[in-house]
C-alpha cells in the first residue's frame, strides 16, 4: 500500500505534462547503441552485477552453488543474465511502446528537487512526442528479468511469482539507483578531480 501511494505521488503529474520544448525522441540508432553500452560496453555492465554477486555469495544463497571460486562464478553468471535480461527487456520495450530510455537530468539546483526528480523518472519517463508517461517498460523489464532469472537457479524454492518478484523489487530499487547516480555524476566528478 505504502508502494502504490510513493507510486501515485510521482506519477501525478504524468497525464497533464506538457512536452519539452525541442524534445527529440530517440532514433533506432542511439536505441541500438546505448543498448550495446548498457549491456556490452560499458565498466558498469561489468561491474555492478558484481555486487548482487558478492552480497548473495556472503550470504551463501542459493546454498546449492557452494562457496568458492566456483561458487562465486554462478551468483557473478546469474548477476550478468539478470542485467542483461533487464537491458534487454527495457531496450525492447522502450523501442516498441516509442518510450525514451535516456536519463533526463533535472534543470533544478535543490538538491531534494533533484533527488525527487531522479526518483520519479523511475516511473515516468517521454513519450516518441516528448510528453511525460509511465516507463512501463522499465516495471516489465525489472518484474521480467527477475522472474525469468528464476529458472537459472538450483531450486524449486525459488518460484518466479515469488522470488522473481521479489528480485523485480530489487532490480526497480536498482534503477532508482543508476539515476541518482546519473543526476549527482557532475558533482560525484567534481569531487574525484579535487584529490
Amino acid at each position: 500500500m505504502k508502494l502504490l501511494v510513493v507510486f501515485l505521488i510521482l506519477t501525478a503529474g504524468v497525464a497533464t505534462a506538457q512536452p519539452v520544448a525541442g524534445y527529440q525522441p530517440m532514433t533506432s540508432s542511439e536505441r541500438r547503441q546505448m543498448f550495446i553500452e548498457d549491456s556490452f560496453t560499458s565498466p558498469g555492465g561489468y561491474l555492478v552485477p558484481l555486487f548482487p554477486a558478492g552480497i548473495a555469495h556472503l550470504k551463501n544463497k542459493p546454498t546449492q552453488w557452494g562457496q568458492g571460486a566456483e561458487g562465486f562464478g554462478r551468483r557473478a553468471g546469474y548477476a550478468y543474465a539478470t542485467n542483461f535480461m533487464d537491458d534487454a527487456i527495457l531496450h525492447s520495450s522502450a523501442a516498441i511502446l516509442k518510450n525514451d530510455v535516456r536519463y533526463e537530468s533535472s534543470k533544478d539546483v535543490k538538491v531534494v528537487r533533484r533527488i525527487g526528480h531522479a526518483l520519479s523518472r523511475t516511473f515516468v519517463t517521454r513519450a516518441h512526442d516528448g510528453r511525460l508517461t509511465l516507463n512501463a517498460s522499465n516495471f516489465m523489464s525489472s518484474y521480467g528479468a527477475g522472474m525469468l532469472a528464476t529458472y537459472m537457479l538450483p531450486s524449486e524454492s525459488y518460484e518466479p511469482l515469488k522470488y522473481g518478484v521479489r528480485q523485480g523489487h530489487v532490480l526497480i530499487a536498482a534503477h532508482a539507483g543508476s539515476n541518482l547516480i546519473k543526476e549527482f555524476t557532475p558533482e560525484i566528478k567534481k569531487l574525484f578531480r579535487r584529490k
